[in-house]
């Protein structure tokens, strides 16, 4: 948590109160260890950066709408079905 509070600051990691961050809007549930709501963008890069330093899964929540979309780009692999 040490390297999530530099990055973002102490106020945007929370590591109690995770029950309406931890259910879907329409379906799911689990745990978390700690919420990070960054201030700008370059702390959700750093962040991320920082969890991926540690080997730490990171599920993204959005506005918790349950919606969760990838932008259409014709030149990946996926795009033409490729594994």
């Amino acid at each position: 948590m040490g390297s999530l509070r530099a990055v973002v600051g102490a106020e945007h990691v929370r590591t109690s109160n995770l029950a309406p961050f931890t259910v879907g809007a329409r379906m799911g549930k689990g745990e978390a260890l700690a919420v990070v709501q960054p201030g700008t963008l370059q702390q959700a890069v750093d962040a991320l950066q920082a969890c991926v330093d540690a080997d730490v899964a990171v599920v993204p929540q959005g506005a918790n709408t349950g919606e969760q979309r990838v932008p259409y780009m014709p030149s990946s692999p996926l795009a033409a079905g490729q594994p």
